[in-house]
């Protein structure tokens, strides 16, 4: 009997010496991962080695996506449909909707020129939607890490308490845009930017991103929610993206239907 029970105190000796190398392990990893005191160029650096590091970040040509859309208006869905968008870096964009319910919308951006496609006639756009689609590539969550990867100045403008994820803010030719990071997960997560929309009125926009995958030697977001004024009003889930594709310049280029006589 006291062999056994020197047997059961020896092994609770072992399992207790085992739970603190474990609980030690777990709590230095986990302070290692996400100090309160990391610099913002320490926490860049991390952002950046997991969505797959900044020599591939720095080098992305162009990305193109497909996969679905909806549209809310009030928190109901209004519109749904597919679409395919490629942006070619820095200013050139082709993307293409069609509505489940009929009807397709095609624009297409070649740096300072753009058209748009709807009802099979062919429009050039005004110099604000030039700008408007400009400002659309600037604030894509790829364009924001290539720009963070190529050594974009960052400001740190607040953290949050709660969940200990901080804010920076980063200006583009299209205006300040806050960037939110999860230090937890070195992820950007979120992106609000302050754009003039064509009414001439300021406009918050904000994008939440999840559901990150690997996509060629990159991660990137697959769902993406926008919200306007704090109100959703499109969702996106992307089925595939493709880095680096196959560019050319006729993709960016739509030819301008002549007026009818």
């Amino acid at each position: 009997m006291k062999d056994a029970r020197v047997g059961r105190r020896l092994w609770h000796g072992v399992v207790v010496v085992w739970l603190c190398v474990f609980a030690s392990l777990g709590c230095s990893q986990a302070g290692s991962s996400a100090p309160a005191d990391e610099s913002v160029e320490a926490l860049i650096e991390r952002v950046l080695t997991q969505a797959g590091g900044r020599e591939a970040w720095a080098a992305l040509a162009g990305v193109r996506y497909r996969g679905t859309f909806e549209l809310f208006d009030g928190g109901d869905r209004e519109r749904f449909g597919s679409h395919e968008t490629t942006i070619g870096f820095p200013d050139r964009l082709a993307q293409r909707r069609v509505f489940d319910g009929g009807g397709a919308l095609i624009r297409v951006l070649d740096h300072d020129q753009g058209s748009m496609q709807i009802v099979g006639e062919v429009t050039p756009l005004e110099p604000s939607m030039v700008a408007e689609l400009r400002a659309y590539i600037e604030t894509r969550y790829v364009t924001v890490l290539r720009s963070l990867a190529r050594g974009a100045a960052l400001e740190e403008v607040s953290r949050n308490a709660s969940d200990a994820s901080r804010s920076f803010e980063v200006s583009t030719p299209a205006g300040g845009i806050t960037i939110e990071i999860d230090p937890a997960q070195a992820r950007v997560v979120g992106l609000t930017s302050r754009l003039v929309a064509m009414t001439e009125s300021e406009t918050e926009l904000r994008q939440a991103f999840s559901d990150f995958r690997v996509a060629g030697s990159i991660e990137i977001p697959h769902v993406v929610e926008s919200a306007s004024q704090g109100q959703l009003y499109s969702r996106r889930q992307e089925t595939s993206v493709e880095v680096d594709p196959a560019l050319d310049d006729q993709m960016f280029r739509l030819e301008v239907s002549s007026p009818s006589t």
